[in-house]
């Protein structure tokens, strides 16, 4: 009892690069292969140079929502607020879009990703190309400024969001809940 047993899941389009096969077999086999952990993580950095793929960040949450409410997990989603590699600097708009997602679909909290560029001295010039919370050389940057108007955005709802029990959702004029979902047991067709 003086430990958490965590797991951190690939999100789906890293599961299939890896050969996992079906996205919502890979989460289930974590569960069953660590019954007793207390909460499960996942990575979804869906904000790229060359767009977004809100689909695929969509069916992550969705897919390990659903699982850990069979499995009784609590769920914390790792969510972009950095830029590098192929990946895009997120806009305000992209940070309050993830974090409310998260909270919809039940989450108890969520972590950015990534806080301080690593220090590699092998990498530096590449390093100091990537746009963090915190800079190469330890300065705040904008986007720590944007990630923390989030933050308090999300403590004003406090108890709104994190004191309810996830049961689903109902999707409106969104076409992501359609063919790709087909699998995914969350959404309702009314209220209950």
């Amino acid at each position: 009892d003086d430990f958490l047993l965590v797991g951190n899941l690939l999100p789906e389009y890293g599961a299939s690069m890896k050969g996992q096969g079906d996205y919502a077999d890979y989460v289930s086999s974590f569960y069953e292969t660590v019954p007793d952990a207390n909460a499960v993580f996942f990575d979804s950095y869906n904000f790229l140079s060359t767009g977004s793929d809100l689909e695929s960040l969509l069916y992550t949450i969705a897919t390990n929502r659903t699982v850990a409410n069979e499995k009784e997990f609590d769920l914390y989603p790792i969510v972009q607020a950095a830029a590098w590699g192929p990946y895009k600097t997120p806009s305000l708009g992209d940070l309050r879009l993830q974090a409310n997602l998260s909270l919809l679909f039940g989450s108890k909290g969520f972590i950015w990703y990534y806080y301080w560029v690593p220090y590699d001295p092998d990498h530096l010039e590449e390093y100091r190309t990537h746009y963090s919370m915190v800079s190469y050389d330890g300065e705040k940057t904008q986007q720590w400024y944007a990630v923390q108007t989030v933050n308090q955005e999300i403590h004003n709802m406090k108890g709104v969001f994190l004191d309810y029990e996830f049961q689903g959702i109902i999707p409106h004029n969104l076409p992501y809940f359609s063919d790709p979902f087909e699998n995914v047991d969350y959404t309702f067709t009314e209220f209950r």
